[in-house]
């Protein structure tokens, strides 16, 4: 498995080594959206307890209906600093992109707008339209049809290792972001394609 570096100044790989994809579809929480942005808001709930809760929140994400306040911080969501430029500049290239997610519809658009980045997606496609969870692959098979392209021309991705191997066993070339440092990858059955640590690594790796 090939790994990139989370230095910009390190050098662009050879372009031999480069994946031909015409789409990147993403995941959106924890992947473009960083669900720990709610920390100061369960912060402000809880005093002293902020950390925890935003954890425990992430954990049982939309159980139960835990919070409404906290359901309302996800329609707005900050997105980690690295997505916007790097999403430029991948439009720049030439691809089409867009969020695959296990979200509820009005949060994802809600999210994008908020993080300032839905005028650089082509399409946002939720798990409703199929009523079923990733890592089915019919979620996945949604990204090749909204895009109108064969899954072979499509490289998704996610900080998620379930969703990695998911959407590499539909038939997408995976990539893995590694946002945590200490999170080891999985052994997988579907490996990703690459692992990098921020979406400015991609533009290097694709064309």
């Amino acid at each position: 498995m090939q790994t990139s570096t989370p230095n910009p100044g390190s050098p662009i790989p050879d372009p031999g080594s480069r994946i031909p994809v015409k789409a990147l579809v993403f995941d959106a929480y924890g992947t473009l959206f960083d669900v720990f942005s709610i920390t100061s808001l369960c912060e402000e709930l809880f005093p002293g307890n902020g950390t925890a809760l935003a954890a425990m929140w992430r954990a049982k994400q939309l159980q139960y209906s835990v919070l409404r306040s906290l359901m309302n911080a996800y329609l707005t969501l900050a997105s980690f600093p690295d997505v916007k430029p790097g999403l430029q500049r991948l439009r720049a290239q030439g691809l089409r992109l867009a969020i695959l997610s296990n979200g509820e519809p009005k949060m994802l658009q809600s999210a994008a707008k908020s993080a300032g980045i839905a005028d650089l997606l082509d399409v946002i496609v939720s798990v409703d339209e199929v009523k079923m969870f990733k890592p089915s692959p019919r979620v996945y098979e949604r990204a090749s049809s909204h895009l109108n392209l064969a899954k072979s021309d499509i490289g998704f991705v996610s900080s998620n290792n379930w969703d990695v191997n998911g959407a590499g066993s539909a038939g997408l070339t995976a990539f893995w972001i590694q946002r945590a440092a200490a999170e080891p990858p999985e052994e997988l059955d579907y490996p990703a394609a690459r692992v990098v640590h921020a979406i400015t690594d991609l533009p290097a790796l694709v064309f």
